[in-house]
């Protein structure tokens, strides 16, 4: 430690040692105060509108913030690209992502698994419900609405028309729309025959949207969309989040919302648990041209 010149070798070097040493501890407690009031940002994947997905997830961010006594931020992105690539950056602390992006940012960015909704995850084809479509096969000739060609419901959509004999870009089209929302309007407003969702998407679309519209067929199951932490994070705050996560699913108002939205409940998720999904997050880096 500095003790300024003129006090060195005097008998004031020691009151000006503690002075010191006094300043030192009162900058890192405003540092650390500092920190603190640091918001926490939480990413959510755009499965659905940015406006929705901030409507969706204030019951949680509103329980964060008061339980660790901090701002929290609900951030999205304007696409599945985008996201994706904000979290390879580690540019969230906490972010929910379905379980391929969870796994892809796992192993290539150190994202740490912390919950996951226990529902598992799993692909329908939506058609209008005075459709003559009876099987998938109907879908001959036809135009289907996914999301992304990132999302894992598109994914998932594309090897179901492959195993009824169809083959995108042949004899059934692919209609790129943005969200799972758009997906299923896009089948409502007659410019699609079907389009790719999932159940929980559906769920939280408007009571008249989903009663325009049936489920033609579904997908194998696989785990739901899951919550990480970043790296950047002590571990002691990883594990606080994670404790969070699971005491807000046990509350009044986290047993509402996971009711509401049909995510059925949250449970811990371990490191490889998103094993399963390492041919879904290949395929994605595949899209995205990452080595």
């Amino acid at each position: 430690m500095l003790v300024p010149a003129f006090l060195r070798g005097s008998r004031f070097s020691c009151l000006a040692g503690r002075l010191f040493a006094l300043l030192l501890m009162l900058n890192a407690a405003v540092a650390a105060a500092g920190q603190g009031d640091k918001p926490l940002e939480f990413g959510v994947f755009p499965n659905l509108s940015a406006r929705t997905v901030v409507a969706i997830y204030q019951p949680l961010r509103s329980y964060l913030e008061k339980h660790l006594g901090r701002p929290v931020r609900i951030y999205t992105a304007p696409t599945f690209k985008d996201f994706i690539e904000r979290s390879l950056k580690k540019e969230y602390d906490l972010m929910l992502a379905a379980p391929h992006f969870a796994r892809l940012a796992e192993t290539d960015a150190g994202y740490v698994p912390l919950a996951v909704y226990s529902r598992e995850l799993r692909a329908i084809l939506v058609v209008p419900k005075d459709s003559p479509y009876k099987t998938v096969a109907d879908l001959k000739g036809k135009a289907v609405a996914v999301p992304d060609p990132l999302a894992l419901m598109s994914m998932f959509a594309v090897q179901m028309l492959r195993d009824n004999g169809l083959t995108p870009g042949k004899n059934v089209g692919l209609i790129n729309v943005r969200g799972h929302d758009n997906a299923v309007l896009s089948v409502i407003h007659g410019e699609s025959a079907a389009a790719a969702t999932s159940a929980a998407p559906l769920g939280q679309m408007p009571e008249d949207t989903q009663s325009q519209v049936r489920v033609l067929a579904t997908s194998d199951k696989v785990p739901h969309q899951a919550f990480m932490a970043s790296p950047r994070l002590p571990p002691a705050e990883v594990e606080q989040l994670r404790k969070l996560l699971l005491d807000f699913a046990r509350s009044p108002e986290g047993r509402t919302f996971l009711e509401v939205n049909q995510f059925g409940g949250l449970r811990p998720l371990g490191r490889g648990e998103l094993k399963q999904l390492d041919p879904y997050a290949t395929e994605t880096k595949k899209i995205l041209g990452i080595p």
